[in-house]
């Protein structure tokens, strides 16, 4: 080999050696690098990301409480016909209870008719006497500018303008009072022609107010109190946030049934005394699965709890466990940079759960992990 060419070789090993020792860190706090180059199959891989954190809360809860309403009477007083319907059985909106007579005066809607007839006849007199006046009034006027009388034109004038205002007071009272008539009239037919007062929902006819033939119903009277069997709500004894998705467990004669339920804001059944945990509602046809009766049963026999995921921290970056390795109490991940080379890293786990864990520390959204 010549000197020339050993000099260009010991020239270029010169520079490799310097390009080694200044290339810096890629991280103050990365433990040596470790070359892999492409030979990446041998290595399983993982993606950072951000996740909840989640832990299932389970708390007690009692027996169902179907949510009630009561029904009042709206309409004005009538005398019971008949009572078509009886408590304890389901109904559906719309479905007679009671078969009624209105205690209506129908003088009184005689006289209202009467006197909306004499009052449009009054009206329309009114207006055809107006009419001529203001006839009459205009051709006078007009006469008295064709002869230049001025004094006597604005009089005139001023009698047509009077005589329309008098004229819009008239229209404004006779149509008030017509207003009133025909409101009070159409009222009394209406109620003339109820007789019979149904449900106004579906559900159970849990209660209903008896009464002998020919008895009088009032305004405000409690006729009725329909039980809504499609839903039914039982009280927690902790607090659950509203809207929560919750798992509502049932234990029945030794077996264990989850239902899927919600936490919502009241039941109506329940607004009476102190509350201090939740109300959740489940769907009806998820209880009847269990047992057709269970609404009967003794409530000793029903063993009851909730369930549901209660989100303890938001957006906190999440990795598998895998990827851990642990050196006495602390945690380090081996990251996979765009290089493919591998890099130690120290990490701040928060919480260890189901294979995976959270940590508040040394990784970034979209960082690749090396699995161990």
């Amino acid at each position: 080999m010549s000197s020339k060419m050993i000099k260009i070789l010991s020239a270029l090993l010169l520079m490799a050696a310097a390009l080694l020792v200044i290339t810096p860190s890629s991280a103050a706090n990365l433990v040596q690098p470790e070359e892999i180059g492409d030979d990446t199959a041998n290595y399983k891989t993982a993606v950072v990301t951000y996740a909840d954190i989640s832990s299932e809360v389970s708390t007690g809860a009692s027996l169902y409480f179907p949510a009630e309403q009561f029904v009042y009477y709206e309409g004005a007083e009538a005398y019971l016909v008949k009572e078509r319907a009886s408590s304890g059985h389901e109904i559906t909106e719309g479905t007679p209870v009671y078969e009624i007579k209105p205690n209506v005066d129908e003088v009184r809607i005689e006289e209202l008719k009467r006197n909306l007839t004499e009052l449009e006849k009054r009206y329309t007199d009114t207006v055809s006497s107006r009419e001529r006046e203001l006839r009459k009034l205009r051709n006078d006027h007009a006469q008295a500018v064709a002869a230049q009388d001025v004094y006597t034109a604005q009089l005139l004038d001023l009698d047509v303008q009077a005589k329309l205002v008098e004229a819009e007071k008239t229209d404004y009272e006779y149509h008030l009072s017509r207003s009133r008539i025909e409101e009070e009239l159409t009222e009394l037919e209406e109620e003339l022609e109820r007789t019979e007062i149904t449900a106004p929902s579906s559900g159970l006819l849990s209660w209903i107010q008896h009464f002998t033939d020919g008895s009088i119903i009032t305004p405000g009277q409690h006729l009725m109190t329909l039980t809504d069997i499609s839903k039914l709500c039982l009280r927690t004894t902790n607090p659950i946030p509203t809207g929560q998705e919750v798992t509502v467990v049932v234990k029945y004669r030794g077996e264990e049934h989850p239902i899927p339920g919600k936490s919502v804001v009241n039941c109506s059944a329940l607004t009476s005394g102190t509350m201090t945990g939740s109300i959740v509602e489940v769907d009806l046809k998820d209880i009847s699965k269990i047992s057709d009766n269970l609404l009967q049963i003794d409530s000793r026999a029903v063993n009851l709890s909730v369930v549901y995921e209660d989100t303890v921290l938001k957006n906190v970056l999440m990795v598998t466990s895998d990827a851990l390795i642990k050196d006495g109490n602390n945690y380090f991940v081996e990251i996979l940079d765009e290089e493919n080379v591998i890099h130690k890293r120290p990490v701040k786990v928060v919480i260890l759960k189901n294979k995976f864990a959270w940590v508040l520390d040394g990784l970034q959204d979209g960082d690749t992990v090396v699995l161990q």
